[in-house]
């Protein structure tokens, strides 16, 4: 099982980056980034959907190396 944990946090990881990118490119009012936090800003929802995912990422690679 913890041969497999990392690869979770790092597919967990793209389909963030993937998703958030799909969400960016398509026009909308309002962004939802998690739970009921929600922005206008389309540049602040990619910043802080990529920090998340970054996060995440990294722990599944540190995760990896051990």
């Amino acid at each position: 099982m913890k041969k497999i944990i990392p690869y979770i946090y790092i597919i967990f990881a793209l389909f963030i980056l993937i998703d958030a990118f799909r969400q960016f490119f398509q026009n909308s009012d309002i962004y939802r980034i998690i739970f009921n936090w929600t922005t206008e800003s389309k540049y602040l929802f990619l910043g802080i959907k990529v920090l998340f995912a970054c996060i995440i990422l990294y722990g599944g690679l540190k995760k990896f190396k051990k």
